[in-house]
């Protein structure tokens, strides 16, 4: 397939998803090397769980098949935030990746990339996102019982957000005593909301990314935020019966007075449509 055939299919599907979201880099001789893609779920799972995303460059050999770009959900379950299609695993083609990545995803940057010990990712990550932590590294634990801060320099909690097993087990000793009973009490800035069963209840605002002049003026931008929006708000509605049943009752309540709206809208337009066509018939007869 070539690249005006293939720029061609995903434009009919961009028209039909307008979430959906691609981008494509050629050679000198207009072939393709390199391809990103992203759908409307992706890139609402990132925006609940894209703090810590993982860059396999191994994903061609592993049993597992992973994408290139991929994360995990609070039920630890994997979430896919983007497919790529590589021509080779240098740093260009790595640092066209991430900033096509982070174009797609509005510019919102993970707080921990994990990757393999590929060379050319890690200079990559370096370059492109300078602040996020990278890589492991085990140590040993730090409880400091004058502020209440918990560290240990596994970095676990940094990288996933959650308290690893050499702090569980430190605080379980020393909240066996009566002196440090309240440790055994996790304070609620290490319990992270996005490993509870609420990490997809709020409905986030997932704004588009601003153009030249009222980036609401089309109609395909205008899908693309409705969409974006339902698709927050789709997790909320379903949670019950009750809830499901008056959300579409509301629903039908504002897609009537839609009708209603439109239907004046479109009165108001005829009026000047006709006294233009009668003019022009008064013209014609003189």
């Amino acid at each position: 397939m070539s690249a005006g055939d293939l720029s061609i299919l995903l434009s009919l599907e961009s028209e039909t998803k307008p979430s959906f979201f691609y981008d494509i880099q050629l050679d000198e001789e207009s072939l393709i090397t390199n391809m990103f893609l992203s759908d409307g779920v992706m890139q609402h799972d990132y925006s609940c769980f894209g703090d810590v995303v993982s860059m396999d460059t191994t994903f061609r050999t592993n049993k597992e098949c992973f994408p290139l770009v991929f994360g995990f959900s609070h039920n630890r379950q994997s979430c896919v935030f983007g497919v790529a299609l590589l021509h080779d695993q240098t740093s260009d083609t790595f640092e066209w990746l991430l900033h096509v990545f982070l174009k797609c995803m509005q510019d919102k940057r993970p707080v921990t990339i994990l990757t393999d010990q590929d060379a050319a990712m890690k200079k990559t990550i370096s370059i492109v996102l300078p602040d996020g932590f990278h890589g492991l590294d085990e140590r040993q634990v730090v409880i400091d019982l004058e502020s209440g801060d918990w560290s240990c320099s596994c970095r676990m909690f940094v990288q996933w957000g959650i308290l690893c097993c050499h702090i569980l087990k430190a605080i379980d000793i020393l909240g066996s005593s009566c002196c440090y009973a309240d440790l055994r009490v996790i304070p609620d800035r290490y319990l992270l909301k996005r490993w509870s069963r609420k990490a997809r209840g709020d409905v986030g605002t997932w704004t588009l990314p601003k153009t030249d002049g009222n980036c609401y003026s089309s109609y395909g931008l205008r899908h693309q935020a409705f969409c974006s929006s339902m698709i927050r708000v789709s997790s909320r509605i379903c949670i019950d019966d009750d809830t499901y049943c008056f959300f579409m009752k509301e629903v039908n309540d504002i897609l009537a007075r839609v009708e209603e709206r439109l239907n004046v809208s479109s009165n108001v337009a005829a009026p000047s449509s006709m006294q233009s066509i009668s003019t022009d018939d008064a013209l014609l007869q003189n």
